[in-house]
Formats: C-alpha cells, structure tokens, sequence
C-alpha cells in the first residue's frame, strides 16, 4: 500500500531514479519501541553505501509508518541528514518538533480519519512550525476515500490523494533533493 503500489512497472513512479527501503514493524510493536528506529537508521545506511546514493534520502510513511517517518528524523542522532519526510496519516508527538528543526516536511491527513485524529497531525504541523522546521506543508483534506481494507479504517486512506493525485510532491521532492545532494565520496 501507500507509496510502494506506485512503483510497479508502468505506474508514473516506476521511472525515477530511486533507491527504495521499505522496512515494517515487527508484528506486536510500533516505530517508538525502543531500537527501532535505529535498527532503521543503520539500514539506510546501508543501501545509501550499497547504491553509492549521491542524494539525501527521504523518508514517508503512512498510517503506523507515518508516525514512523516523522520518529525517524527526530531520533536520527544527525535529523539534517534527511532531505525531507512525508508523513500520512500518522500524527506525531509534538514535544520532539525542536529535534527536526532544519528539516522539510510535507504532511497528508484527512479530517474524516477514524483511525488516527486529524488534530495530532495539526498540533505536530503546528510545533515544528514554531521550532523552526526547513519546510512544513500540509496537505488537509476534509475526506479520504476508505482504503477498501476494513470499516475500522474509515476516512484513513490519505495516501491515494497523496502520492497519486498531488504532483506538486514529486517536483517538492526533486527540488530538495537538488538542493540536499549530498556529497559524493570517492575511494
């Protein structure tokens, strides 16, 4: 679901040059278990090694993964190594904004969401605004289609709209990515 179904053979996704990781929670946990995130850290640290990745990654989630994008930056040891974070859907917890202060962040949410408030994800868009984030913006819809899954997830599935009906993120994310190149390490 969410960002990954857009990168199968022929979908408008499939032809950027991108290097996808796209890890889960262990069954029975969340991204704020202890050493979770780190566990995270170190295997993008690994694919950016592997890849030879000259750009700074991003980071996006939805649901459980969107919280989960927005913990990565903010207990990342270096948040600025991040071009940017995509967090749908997720909420967050507003006491870590200072921690991502310098990075970019664009938000999806839906006021018809059941599963996750709405109101967690604008106090969040709200702290990082004050405590200096690179970047916030913040996509608000009033309703999200179901995600076909379960009526428990009524008014959740913010991640269509986003990734396939806003193109405004992708030239968002190759204009940071231009901007954040990190610098390429020769051996």
């Amino acid at each position: 679901g969410g960002f990954v179904r857009h990168l199968h053979p022929g979908a408008a996704l499939a032809a950027l040059p991108m290097v996808v990781v796209a890890p889960l929670c262990d069954r029975g946990t969340e991204w704020a278990a202890p050493g979770m995130c780190e566990r995270v850290h170190r295997l993008v640290d690994v694919a950016l090694e592997t890849f030879n990745v000259a750009s700074k990654p991003f980071v996006t989630g939805n649901s459980m993964g969107g919280l989960g994008s927005y913990m990565l930056v903010v207990r990342d040891p270096d948040p600025l190594r991040w071009a940017g974070a995509i967090p749908v859907c997720g909420g967050g917890h507003p006491v870590f904004a200072k921690l991502a202060a310098g990075v970019s962040f664009w938000f999806f949410h839906a006021a018809s969401d059941k599963v996750v408030a709405v109101e967690d994800t604008d106090k969040l868009v709200e702290a990082l605004r004050q405590a200096g984030a690179a970047e916030v913006r913040y996509t608000r819809y009033a309703e999200a289609p179901d995600p076909h899954v379960e009526d428990y997830c009524e008014g959740h599935n913010a991640w269509d709209e986003a990734w396939a009906r806003t193109p405004a993120l992708w030239k968002w994310v190759e204009s940071l990515v231009q901007k954040k190149r990190a610098p390429r390490t020769s051996e």
